[in-house]
C-alpha cells in the first residue's frame, strides 16, 4: 500500500509504466501530477523511458491534469483568522449587504494567509432532479446539495454546496452560534489540507448562489456514492461486500487520519457516517466541524456543544478531553462499524451508561461478523482505557498493512444449508480458524457470502508451517497424532497413550464446535485487567500482577514478568488455553522495543540469563512433580543435556540446534539412549523424551509438552515463535520441539549428487532486463540472425522498454528463479527418501540467459565437490534452441578451461511423456474445468500452447514440435479425450516465419466461428514466467479475448508446487541414477540438417565426459 495515496503511481499504473515510479519520484522528486509542468522529455529519458512511453506519459498527464482551482494555503490558519471572519460574518452592515446581493468590499478581503479563495455565487449552480434540488443531506447549519461549479479554467465539476441559512444566522442563539462556529471552523482548517483520503475544499462562497438564498457556502469535492455508513446499510441483509474492499477502507481511513495527526489535527467526530464514499475503491474523511488544533496535545471542548459520545472513550465523556488518542478510540468504532455492516454501537445507553461500561466493568464491543480474532485484537489495543497505551496512526497503518488476508482454494463441494455452500476451485478468504478447529469461518470470494465450513475442504495455496500443526487438546498434555485429510502424512495412535497422561484430571472440551460459539455475547467482553496498563488488554488477565507486562517482538509475543506471585488454577482465565494463540499485535520495527523473553532476552544461539529475577509459582498441576525445585541465584539452573542443548552447540540461520554433530550426538544417545539415524517407535519415543524432561531437567518453567513432527530425531529447534504454544498452566511455559527431516542430517556434508536443473531464465527485476535481452538475442542456437554481434545489442536496447513494461506489469519480475528453487528443494527432500544410495542430492540452479547462469552453478558445484553431475533440463520437451543451448553452454566451459570435469556428467535431455508430468497436467486441468459454467462445461475445447519456434529451426529437424504433440496426446490420453482440443503456438518474435497457428491468431479464429469456451494450457512450461502472467493472462485472456467476443476463457494453472509434478522431478532422477545411462539414445542423433558446429562435440561429451 506504499503508492496507494499517489496520484502520480495511479496515473503510471493506468498507463502500464508504474516500474518507474521509484525513478520518477525519488529521482526526478515528482510527487503531484502539477509537478510535470517543469519536467521535459529528456529528463523522462535519462531514467530510462522511451520516446513512445514518454509520449504516452505526458498524454495521460494532459488529460489527467486537475483543473487550475484558487490556491489554498498549506498550513492550518491561526486561530485570530477564525476570529477575524466571525467577528465580519456578524456585523449587521456585512449581514445587509448579503442579504441585498450587493458587492462589498470585505468579501474580496476575506483572506486567509494572504490567499483569496472567495468563489462568485454565480459560478455556482445548483442541480435539480424530477424531484426539484438534489438535497445530499441536513444538519442544525443547514443543508448540503449537489452543485455545478463552472471553475476559473473553464471546466465543470461537480461539487457539494454547504450551505448555511440565513436562519441560522443568529449569533445569540448559543445552539446556532455553535453552528456558525462549525463551519468556519471547518473551512479553515479544510484550507490547509490536502490529502487523498480528506475531501478537499474548492473555496466558498459568501453571497449565497444564484438560486439558493444562504449566508455563506462552502464548495468541497462531491463524493458520488454517499455516506459510507449509508453504503453499509444497503448490504446489511447479505453482506456481501468483499473483505478486501473492507480492509481496503480501514487502510485508507487509518491514512487520512495520520495525516492529520501529523498536522496536529483532532477530528473528534470520526464514525462511519463521516466518511464518503469517491468511489467505491476509494473512501475519503468529510465533516472537519468539530476539528481543533491540539495544544499540547489536547484540547477541552466547552459546555455549549453536542457530543457523539457513543464514538467517545471515557475521558472524553467524563471530562471532554481529547486528544488524538480520542480519535484512535473513535477508529476502532468506525472499523467497528465497517465490518458490522453499519451497526450503531452501544444501543440505546445514555452517555452515563456507556461510562459505566467502558471504564467500570471493563466491557468491550463484541467481534463483529466480518472481523477476525486476530484483526480484533488491533480494535481492543485502540479502546484501552489509558489513552497513553492506544497505538498512534502511524503504528495503527503499520499493523493494517502488515495483517495477512489468507485465500486458500477450496478442493471439493460443500453444501449445508446453514453454512457456508462452495463448489470446487471456490477461493475462499480465511475470517477465522486455527489447526485446532473442524469448523473455520471465512468469504467465498465467488458468492461474497460469509459462513463456516469444514478445514479439510481446503486446498493450501503456500506450503505448511508450523503454525498448522495442531495443539494438544485444550486443557489437556495429552497430543495423541497429527491427522488430516491426507491419510498418508497422518501419525500417532490415540490408543498408545501412558499412563501419565491419563491422570491429568482435567476434561478437553470438544473443538468441533463452530468458531462462533466461543464469541462471548455482544457487547459483553469483558477486558481481563483492571487497570489496563498495556495495549494487551487481553492478554494481562493470565497473570495477578499486569503492571509487569512489556511489549516484546510480536512474533514471539513473550512478557517479561517479575516477583510473580502464585496464579491459582481456579481462575478461569487459567482454564482458558486459547489467549496465547497467535498473539502478533505490534509491529516490532515500528515501536522500536527490544523484544524480551522470560525471565532472559532470548536470541537464537545464546542463553543470557543477567535479567532473570527469582521467582516463585504456584505448583497446582497434578502433572507435574511437586518436588520440582526452583531457580537457585541468578542463573537458570538445568541438567548437563538441557544446557548443553541450549549453550553448547552450533545454531544454523534458523535458529536450530545441529545435534548430528558427533560430540552432541555421543552425549544425547548416551542420556536418552536415542540413535539420530534409527527410527523409534514414536510413542516409546515421546514417553522417553518427556519423562527424561519432566524427572531430570531442574527447570524454572512448566513443560506443557514435547512436539515430535516426524521420525527420526535430527535437530532440537529453540522458536522465535514460543508463544504461540503458551497456555495458562498456571505460569509461563517452555516449548522445546524437536524438528525431524530425512535430509537435514545431509544438510552439510559434500553433496555425492549435484543435480543441475537448466532453464533460461528471466531477469529477477526491471533493471536486469537488458543484459537478458542482450544474451538472448546474442544466443544462435535460439535465434540465429545475420551479424548477430552487432544485431544483438541493438534489438536488445529497441526492446527493453517495452519488455520493462511487461515485467512491471507481473510484478516487477519473472518468478521462475523462486519456482525453480521450490521444485528443486523438494525434489532432493524426496530423493534422499527414495535414493538413499545416491545420496546426499542437492540442486543446483543455471540459467543461460539471467542470474544465477549455467557458468556460475558448474563453479559452485566443482566448490562444493560434486561426484555424480546431472543436467536436468526443465523443459519436458527438447529442442536444441532451449535445452540444447543449456548442453552446449555446459560443453563451451569444460572446452574453454581445455579440461576434462571432475565430476561424472550425465544428463536427463527429454521428458515429454512421463507419467506423473501427464498426471500433474491432467489434474491441473480437470481442476480448471470445473471451474466453468456448468452448462458450457463440455463444450469447451482445451488449446494446448508451447513457445514457437523459428521454422528455421523446425526445418533443420528439431524434434520439439513431435515432442510437444507427444505431451498433448498423452494428456488427453489421461482424460479420455473428453473435450475437442488444439496444438497452438505462441511468443513469436521478429518477421520471420515461426511455426504456427499463433495462439493469438486461434482465439481469434475461434471467436468468429462462435466457440466461446475456451481453456488455456501452458504445456511447455513448468513454472510460471511472463509467457504465462503476461503473454497469457493479460494479452490474450483479460485484453484480446474480450475484444475477440469471447465469453469463457480460462488458464490452466501451471505445474508450479503441483506435489505430483514434484514427486514426478524425483521419480526422473532416480530412474535416470537406477538407469546408469548417460543420455537419452535421441541425444546421441544430430538433425538432418543441423548446422550447429558445437552440437556433435556437445552429444559426444555427455556421452564419454572427455573434450
Amino acid at each position: 500500500m506504499d503508492f496507494l495515496n499517489n496520484e502520480v503511481y495511479k496515473l503510471l499504473k493506468d498507463i502500464q509504466l508504474e516500474a518507474f515510479c521509484p525513478q520518477i519520484t525519488e529521482n526526478l522528486q515528482i510527487t503531484r501530477l502539477s509537478h510535470f509542468n517543469f519536467v521535459k522529455p529528456k529528463d523522462l529519458e535519462k531514467i530510462g523511458l522511451s520516446k513512445p512511453a514518454i509520449r504516452r506519459l505526458l498524454d495521460a498527464v494532459n488529460k489527467n491534469k486537475k483543473p487550475l482551482l484558487p490556491c489554498r494555503p498549506a498550513p492550518p490558519p491561526p486561530a485570530t483568522n477564525s476570529f477575524q471572519i466571525t467577528k465580519m460574518l456578524s456585523t449587521t452592515k456585512f449581514t445587509n449587504l448579503i442579504q441585498k446581493g450587493e458587492e462589498s468590499p470585505s468579501t474580496k478581503d476575506l483572506k486567509l494567509n494572504g490567499v483569496s479563495f472567495v468563489i462568485n455565487p454565480k459560478d455556482i449552480e445548483i442541480l435539480k432532479n424530477k424531484n426539484g434540488e438534489e438535497i445530499l443531506g441536513s444538519g442544525n447549519f443547514g443543508v448540503v446539495k449537489k452543485g455545478l461549479w463552472n471553475s476559473p479554467n473553464g471546466t465543470k465539476i461537480n461539487v457539494a454546496v454547504k450551505c448555511l441559512h440565513e436562519k441560522n444566522f443568529d449569533l445569540n442563539d448559543p445552539e446556532k452560534r455553535q453552528s456558525i462556529l462549525d463551519i468556519i471552523n471547518e473551512i479553515t482548517c479544510m484550507c490547509g489540507l490536502d490529502h487523498i483520503n480528506l475531501i478537499k475544499l474548492y473555496g466558498v462562497v459568501l453571497n449565497g448562489s444564484s438560486n439558493e438564498n444562504s449566508i455563506i457556502s462552502m464548495i468541497t469535492e462531491l463524493a458520488p456514492y454517499g455516506s459510507l455508513l449509508k453504503y453499509l446499510h444497503q448490504n446489511r441483509e447479505y453482506k456481501k461486500l468483499p473483505l478486501k474492499t473492507l480492509f481496503s477502507y480501514i487502510y485508507q481511513i487509518a491514512d487520512g487520519m495520520d495525516y492529520l495527526e501529523n498536522k496536529n489535527l483532532i477530528h473528534r467526530d470520526l464514525a462511519a457516517r463521516n466518511i464518503l464514499l469517491f468511489t467505491q475503491d476509494q473512501v475519503k474523511i468529510c465533516d472537519f466541524g468539530m476539528t481543533r488544533n491540539a495544544v499540547n496535545g489536547l484540547y477541552t471542548m466547552t459546555e455549549t456543544h453536542k457530543i457523539p459520545c457513543a464514538w467517545y472513550p471515557p475521558e472524553s465523556i467524563r471530562e471532554k478531553i481529547f486528544s488524538i488518542k480520542t480519535d484512535i478510540w473513535a477508529f476502532g468504532l468506525t472499523v467497528w462499524e465497517i465490518f458490522s455492516f453499519g451497526e450503531h454501537p452501544w444501543p440505546n445507553m445514555t452517555a452515563a451508561e456507556m461510562l459505566q461500561k467502558i471504564e467500570h466493568e471493563k466491557k468491550r464491543l463484541s467481534i463483529p461478523y466480518m472481523c477476525s480474532r486476530e484483526f480484533y485484537k488491533i480494535l481492543l489495543s485502540c479502546w484501552s482505557n489509558s489513552p497513553n497505551d492506544r497505538p498512534s496512526f502511524k503504528i495503527l497503518k503499520s499493523l493494517i498493512k502488515q495483517f495477512k488476508i489468507i485465500e486458500m482454494k477450496a478442493k471439493d463441494n460443500f453444501n449445508d444449508e446453514n453454512r457456508l455452500s462452495l463448489i470446487r476451485g471456490d477461493m475462499i478468504t480465511i475470517i477465522d480458524g486455527s489447526a485446532e478447529k473442524y469448523w473455520w469461518k471465512g468469504q467465498n470470494n465467488r458468492t461474497l457470502l460469509t459462513g463456516s465450513f469444514p478445514r479439510n475442504l481446503l486446498d493450501a495455496q503456500r506450503r505448511i508451517n508450523s503454525d498448522d500443526i495442531s495443539l494438544p487438546l485444550k486443557n489437556s498434555f495429552i497430543h495423541t497424532g497429527h491427522m488430516g485429510a491426507d491419510s498418508k502424512k497422518n501419525w500417532g495412535h490415540p490408543g498408545k497413550i501412558d499412563e501419565i497422561f491419563l491422570r491429568n484430571p482435567l476434561n478437553p472440551p470438544d473443538l468441533l464446535g463452530d468458531i462462533d460459539e466461543e464469541k462471548v455475547e455482544k457487547n459483553d467482553l469483558e477486558s481481563t485487567s483492571a487497570s489496563s496498563k498495556s495495549i494487551f488488554d487481553d492478554l494481562i488477565g493470565l497473570f495477578d500482577n499486569p503492571n509487569d507486562i512489556k511489549i516484546s517482538h510480536p512474533e514471539s509475543s513473550l512478557a517479561l514478568i517479575s516477583n510473580q506471585q502464585p496464579v491459582s488454577q481456579n481462575l478461569p482465565d487459567y482454564q482458558n488455553q486459547n489467549y496465547f494463540l497467535n498473539k502478533k499485535l505490534m509491529p516490532f520495527d515500528e515501536l522500536k522495543i527490544k523484544p524480551t523473553y522470560q525471565n532472559y532476552n532470548y536470541q537464537p544461539g545464546i542463553l543470557q540469563t543477567n535479567d532473570y529475577k527469582p521467582q516463585q509459582y504456584s505448583l497446582t498441576n497434578p502433572f507435574l512433580n511437586n518436588n520440582l525445585n526452583s531457580f537457585q541465584n541468578e542463573g537458570v539452573v538445568i541438567n548437563n543435556s538441557l544446557n548443553m542443548i541450549l549453550t553448547n552447540t552450533n545454531f544454523n540461520k534458523d535458529g536450530q540446534v545441529d545435534i548430528s554433530k558427533p560430540k552432541f550426538q555421543n552425549e544425547f544417545s548416551q542420556h536418552n539412549n536415542i540413535n539420530s539415524n534409527k527410527k523409534e517407535n514414536l510413542d516409546d519415543l515421546l514417553q522417553k523424551v518427556m519423562c527424561d524432561v519432566l524427572n531430570e531437567f531442574k527447570i524454572k518453567y512448566k513443560i506443557r509438552f514435547i512436539l515430535i513432527s516426524k521420525m527420526s530425531l535430527n535437530l532440537v529447534r529453540i522458536s522465535s515463535n514460543i508463544a504461540k504454544s503458551l497456555r495458562s498452566q498456571g505460569a509461563y511455559s517452555t516449548l522445546v520441539s524437536y524438528r525431524f527431516s530425512s535430509t537435514d542430517t545431509n544438510a552439510n556434508k559434500k553433496p555425492k549428487t549435484g543435480i543441475l536443473m537448466l532453464n533460461l531464465g528471466g531477469p529477477e527485476n526491471t533493471n536486469q532486463v537488458y543484459d537478458f535481452l542482450l544474451r538472448l538475442f546474442s544466443d544462435k542456437d535460439l535465434i540465429p540472425l545475420p551479424a548477430q554481434k552487432y544485431l544483438a545489442p541493438f534489438i536488445a536496447k529497441r526492446r527493453t522498454p517495452k519488455i520493462q513494461d511487461q515485467y512491471a506489469q507481473i510484478g516487477g519480475g519473472s518468478p521462475i528463479k523462486k519456482w525453480t528453487e521450490l521444485q528443486g528443494e523438494a525434489m532432493v527432500k524426496i530423493l534422499d527418501e527414495i535414493s538413499p544410495q545416491t545420496a546426499p542430492h542437492k540442486f543446483y540452479v543455471g540459467f543461460r540467459y539471467a542470474e544465477p547462469l549455467t557458468e556460475n552453478a558448474i563453479e559452485k558445484m566443482e566448490q562444493d565437490g560434486v561426484e555424480n553431475a546431472i543436467a536436468f533440463t526443465q523443459y519436458p520437451q527438447y529442442s536444441c534452441s532451449t535445452t540444447g543451448s543449456s548442453l552446449n553452454a555446459i560443453y563451451r566451459y569444460y572446452k574453454g578451461l581445455n579440461k576434462t570435469p571432475a565430476m561424472k556428467w550425465t544428463t536427463i535431455d527429454r521428458w515429454a511423456t512421463h507419467p506423473g508430468l501427464i498426471e500433474a497436467f491432467a489434474q491441473n486441468i480437470k481442476k480448471e474445468l470445473e471451474k466453468f459454467p456448468e452448462g458450457v462445461r463440455d463444450d469447451v475445447v482445451i488449446m494446448f500452447s508451447a513457445h514457437s519456434l523459428p521454422m528455421t529451426v523446425v526445418n533443420r529437424g528439431d524434434t520439439y514440435p513431435a515432442e510437444v504433440a507427444a505431451t498433448v496426446n498423452r494428456v488427453m490420453e489421461k482424460l479420455n479425450y473428453s473435450h475437442s482440443y488444439r496444438l497452438v503456438w505462441q511468443s513469436k518474435v521478429g518477421p520471420q516465419e515461426w511455426l504456427g497457428p499463433q495462439t493469438n491468431e486461434s482465439i481469434e479464429g475461434f471467436a468468429k466461428n462462435n466457440i466461446n469456451n475456451l481453456l488455456l494450457v501452458p504445456i511447455a512450461f513448468t513454472s510460471d514466467h511472463i509467457e504465462t502472467l503476461f503473454e497469457l493472462d493479460l494479452e490474450y485472456i483479460d485484453d484480446l479475448s474480450k475484444k475477440a467476443g469471447i465469453k469463457n476463457i480460462r488458464r490452466c494453472e501451471s505445474l508450479n508446487d503441483n506435489p505430483i509434478f514434484l514427486r514426478a522431478l524425483a521419480n526422473i532422477v532416480k530412474n535416470h541414477l537406477d538407469s546408469n545411462e548417460m543420455c537419452s539414445k535421441q541425444l546421441s542423433l544430430r538433425c538432418p540438417k543441423c548446422i550447429n558446429e558445437v552440437c556433435g562435440p556437445m552429444k559426444g561429451f555427455f556421452r564419454t565426459n572427455k573434450i
